[in-house]
């Protein structure tokens, strides 16, 4: 395994001086990229992508100068998770107002950051209903609790902090020399667009992923749509509510809730069990809201009605347009990764000041989290299903 290891990053040597001997210079970062579709190698050894550079001598004193004072930033510009691309348009904008050198103010970044989405037309679908620069009040406010919230330190643990924000302005902690501004300003936009190019091949994924499903759904027979959403319980109805003994509600067996952090996870319709549930204490339920999913950590274990890893979770479907109120509720949260896959999140919810939320664990060994606008609200927990309500019998005939 070492030797193959070795082997592959090897590779990546050979390509990049190819590519190095081919252009006359060292290539790019987004050049390399686009020629071998992965870094990984030499990150791994290197730390980054210029700290790969610099071990091949294809750095000027200058730069050399500007990765050693600098070289944690441009680490953390690379290597930086993205949800949504505003991270790098906020960098891209810092660029071109000079405010590395000359701090601009939080209102003016907002709007040059708009401008800048308007010349990747795809990263304008990323955009929040309703929200465009003509109300600069509110298109401020989305910004600042967004990207400028997460450079600034936002609700991520994190050891360095490179931006701060002081008196309406928005500052980068670190000096730049006028020695080094023009190294400092090509080898962020190497990185910048870097990013921005593997995002947008991403959500490029996402939408064609997407236009796939409608147009498939639209193809298909509403019953078959349904069945392939999620199989079935039949559960009995509490005594008295109806004449019918059974009505069947989705059990979603793949969709795990996390009870930890942040979780992908997804519906595999190959892999779905079928068990019937005694619904004698849970009340009415409706197979159009109600459904059932897996607890999976133990960031709820805890007070007086822990929610332990495994267990059932009764759930009730909610949008964020239609949630009602959510403050003191344990909701299930989803948000997207930055791959497009969906993750989700059980946490009692509590409301702060200026429409902010925060998101409370049980289990007091997990801190808890300021709500952001990438996380929607999916689901209210309504309790845990008592595994001796869980009624083991044969299910072959229900499939059918």
């Amino acid at each position: 395994m070492q030797s193959l290891l070795k082997d592959k990053l090897s590779s990546q040597e050979s390509l990049y001086a190819a590519l190095k001997e081919s252009k006359g210079r060292r290539p790019t970062l987004l050049e390399f990229y686009k020629a071998k579709d992965t870094i990984a190698k030499l990150r791994k050894q290197y730390q980054h992508w210029l700290g790969f550079v610099n071990s091949e001598n294809d750095l000027s004193t200058d730069e050399q100068q500007c990765l050693q004072q600098h070289g944690n930033f441009f680490k953390e510009v690379e290597t930086t998770s993205l949800t949504k691309c505003w991270k790098m348009i906020t960098l891209q904008a810092m660029i071109e107002l000079d405010g590395f050198i000359k701090p601009p103010t939080t209102e003016r970044l907002a709007e040059k950051s708009y401008e800048l989405i308007q010349r990747h037309s795809i990263l304008i679908s990323d955009l929040p209903e309703n929200q465009n620069n003509q109300n600069l009040k509110k298109w401020h406010t989305y910004w600042l609790s967004n990207p400028i919230n997460a450079w600034i330190g936002g609700n991520k643990k994190t050891k360095t902090v490179f931006f701060k924000r002081e008196e309406n302005h928005f500052i980068f902690n670190q000096t730049v020399s006028l020695a080094m501004q023009d190294s400092f300003y090509v080898f962020l936009q190497e990185l910048i667009d870097y990013q921005v190019l593997r995002y947008e091949e991403r959500l490029n994924k996402r939408i064609s992923k997407k236009a796939k499903e409608v147009e498939e759904t639209a193809r298909k027979p509403q019953a078959q749509v349904q069945q392939q959403k999620a199989d079935v319980i039949p559960i009995r109805k509490e005594e008295g509510t109806e004449n019918a003994e059974t009505i069947e509600i989705p059990y979603f067996s793949d969709l795990k809730i996390a009870c930890g952090h942040f979780k992908s996870s997804y519906q595999d319709e190959d892999s779905v069990e079928l068990r019937a549930l005694s619904l004698a204490g849970y009340g009415r339920l409706s197979p159009k809201k109600h459904f059932i999913a897996r607890a999976s950590g133990n960031s709820m274990n805890g007070g007086k009605n822990p929610i332990k890893d495994g267990d059932y979770l009764l759930l009730e479907l909610i949008s964020s347009d239609h949630a009602g109120s959510i403050s003191n509720q344990i909701l299930a949260i989803e948000q997207q990764d930055v791959t497009g896959d969906e993750q989700f999140l059980l946490r009692y919810i509590k409301k702060l000041g200026d429409g902010k939320y925060e998101l409370i664990a049980l289990n007091p060994d997990y801190q808890p989290m300021i709500a952001t606008e990438q996380m929607k609200t999916f689901a209210r927990f309504k309790t845990v299903i008592d595994s001796d309500d869980l009624l083991h019998e044969e299910f072959d005939k229900l499939r059918l």
